[in-house]
């Protein structure tokens, strides 16, 4: 199972299409090509917001909105000279790429004040409500090491109020 991200707001959404298996990178799409019709009502619900898209890394899944610190991927893969390695780094750097797409994306949708909202869950989990809510800016996606925690609705605004809450 992997993780869906999908990214919600009141203005209309822009997508790039379908993955691209043979030009990977971030992807953000609506019906059909990344939210299923039957979960569009609940993510609305859920996001709070008029529209509603889902997004897919360089990876091909959601799961790619992670990744180790340099430090980590050096030491995890040694010689980079070796084939398995080199894949590793590969997996790694397209995985650092899409959360700074994402972060790029993030931040031209919330130009002018506006706010979107980022939802992260499992697939077929749709349905769950997020067990956490917080506030954040564009800046929070990526840095040294990055990860996204599962089942939490995040508010991405210019100004980044910090604030926590439980569901």
């Amino acid at each position: 199972m992997c993780l869906a991200i999908y990214i919600g707001s009141d203005e209309p959404l822009p997508t790039n299409g379908p993955w691209d298996k043979d030009d990977p990178k971030f992807h953000v799409g609506g019906y059909p090509h990344f939210v299923r019709q039957d979960d569009e009502p609940i993510l609305r619900e859920h996001l709070k917001t008029q529209f509603v898209a889902g997004t897919m890394t360089g990876i091909g899944c959601g799961c790619g909105f992670g990744y180790p610190s340099d430090e980590e991927i050096q030491s995890q893969c040694g010689d980079v000279q070796d084939a398995n390695a080199q894949e590793s780094v590969r997996y790694w750097k397209l995985c650092r790429q899409s959360v700074d797409d994402l972060r790029e994306y993030l931040k031209r949708l919330i130009h002018g004040g506006r706010v979107a909202r980022v939802l992260v869950t499992w697939e077929g989990d749709e349905s769950m409500p997020p067990k956490q809510h917080l506030s954040v800016t564009p800046e929070f996606f990526g840095g040294d090491s990055f990860h996204l925690t599962e089942y939490t609705l995040y508010d991405v605004r210019s100004d980044g109020a910090a604030n926590v809450t439980s569901e």
